[in-house]
């Protein structure tokens, strides 16, 4: 067994969904603080029986309003009930505003105690994806062959009538455990923001609970030499987060200019992590059918399944999906999911 420290730092927004949301009516949200505090739900309506409020409230859900409006002047909590029935707070950030309206929020992988952390799984996913486009890259150099993973990653021999069942997949070797809880502090809430080739941008309704930029997890990455020997190493794995990286770079973003108040991000030696990252770096269709044949198949496949996203245009723009996903932080356009690696 060979023990690494893996090292990710979020250098956007990073968001790991649980598949949860908060609706407006479930949160508190201080414009003065900039903070929000999601409620213990079971907390919460224990509350409202005991006070004898469920009449009010249910007035309150059908009518419409601000819940800490609610909670402090129509139920007359004190602020120390109110705290009793928080599960957690959270900062805003520059995702919502005194000004504007409320969002459903998409909430992040939590553990049984509440508490933020990065599942190994998906860290795994990204870095699986990450060695396959440096193998493809380095072996195949675009045939536009059918694609099958067999010949890159099916290598064990646990199952010799079906290569492509999982059991043979070399990645079984590969594990990460989930890292420690993340606190709250380093969480924020993120919009979205839609960048277009030309670099206009343009917000979308959309909040997502985020690992904040420039925040640091560390996870337990473990090489079983008994499954691998040799096929899969701390180097070569370095050596295929650069090439997805660079790969990503000089063949995904140059189709776009980068937009006012842009973070700057080099994408170095970096992995895209959750929400937000997109279909280019989460597939290995370019890397396997080259820029040209892939352009073409991914723009037909998205406009089959998203019938309004426009990507009949695709192919004129030069680049399918044509959008980058963006998030306003600190008055910066930040990329989602761009995390920095290191393996020590």
């Amino acid at each position: 067994m060979e023990v690494l420290e893996l090292r990710i730092t979020s250098r956007g927004p990073v968001c790991i969904g649980s598949g949860a949301t908060y609706q407006k009516q479930e949160y508190l949200f201080d414009s003065r603080t900039a903070q929000v505090s999601i409620l213990d739900r079971d907390a919460f309506i224990a509350l409202l029986v005991r006070k004898g409020l469920e009449d009010a409230y249910e007035q309150f859900i059908l009518g419409g309003g601000r819940l800490d409006r609610f909670l402090r002047e129509r139920c007359r909590l004190r602020e120390t009930e109110i705290d009793a029935i928080t599960r957690y707070t959270v900062s805003a950030a520059d995702a919502l505003n005194g000004e504007g309206p409320l969002r459903e929020i998409a909430a992040f992988q939590r553990d049984p105690q509440g508490r933020a952390y990065l599942p190994g799984s998906g860290v795994k996913g990204a870095l699986r994806t990450a060695f396959l486009v440096s193998r493809i890259l380095r072996e195949s150099n675009g045939r536009g062959e059918p694609f099958s993973e067999e010949r890159y990653l099916n290598q064990l021999r646990y199952n010799e009538k079906r290569r492509q069942d999982a059991v043979n997949d070399l990645f079984r070797g590969v594990r990460i455990a989930d890292s420690a809880p993340i606190p709250d502090e380093a969480m924020i809430l993120a919009g979205k923001v839609d960048v277009s080739p030309d670099g206009s941008a343009h917000s979308v309704n959309l909040c997502r609970e985020c690992l904040r930029p420039g925040e640091t997890v560390r996870l337990v990455l473990t090489l079983d030499q008994s499954l691998l020997r040799g096929r899969i190493t701390a180097d070569l794995l370095r050596q295929s987060i650069t090439d997805f990286s660079d790969y990503y770079r000089e063949t995904y973003l140059r189709h776009f200019t980068l937009p006012a108040q842009d973070s700057i991000e080099n994408y170095r030696d970096c992995l895209m992590l959750g929400a937000g990252t997109g279909f280019f770096a989460k597939t290995v269709t370019y890397p396997y059918y080259g820029e040209p044949a892939a352009l073409k198949k991914t723009a037909q496949l998205l406009q089959r399944r998203f019938r309004q996203g426009k990507h009949e245009q695709d192919e004129m723009q030069g680049i399918s999906p044509h959008t980058l996903k963006y998030t306003r932080y600190n008055g910066r356009l930040y990329p989602f999911g761009v995390c920095g690696v290191e393996l020590r």
